[in-house]
């Protein structure tokens, strides 16, 4: 018979970011802007333009931004969200405030955003988590480096 593992829920989430992303074939980022800006002016106050944003529209053929690039934060509290040409993030960092509040954030998002969806190309999910190494996992590594200096000295 084979070993059985049950699922484990840890008292402290090792959850230090979770991120889902959904990339468009195109997004009308001006036409979608008000109603996001008026749906999470709250939740997310602070605002930043980032540099995939600030490129002249007749700069945008020679810039080399990529695509999914957010030109676009919003960040308040322990999340964030993220808006470009064809992608909206959601995200939240440490402390993790569970999936039900992560999932009625996201889906909030989308409803916000589903008058103006052009082309759901994909929905990435990414979760970053922080386990501490296991002792015995970690009890016969023995290694040195040598950085600009003698052998066994870090400089």
């Amino acid at each position: 018979m084979a070993a059985k593992y049950l699922p484990q829920t840890l008292s402290n989430p090792p959850l230090v970011e979770t991120v889902t992303e959904f990339r468009f074939h195109s997004l009308p980022v001006p036409e979608l802007m008000p109603r996001v800006i008026a749906k999470f002016a709250n939740q997310y106050p602070s605002f930043e333009a980032l540099p995939a944003g600030l490129a002249a529209p007749w700069l945008e053929e020679g810039v080399a931004v990529p695509k999914y690039a957010p030109a676009f934060r919003f960040s308040g509290g322990n999340g964030f969200l993220a808006v470009g040409k064809q992608m909206m993030a959601i995200g939240a960092e440490r402390p993790y405030s569970g999936w039900e509040a992560y999932r009625a954030a996201t889906t909030e998002l989308l409803s916000c955003a589903s008058a103006e969806l052009v082309g759901l190309q994909a929905i990435i999910m990414r979760y970053t988590n922080m386990l501490p190494p296991a002792a015995p996992l970690l009890s016969g590594v023995n290694c040195s480096f040598a950085m600009d200096g003698p052998a066994g000295e870090v400089v």
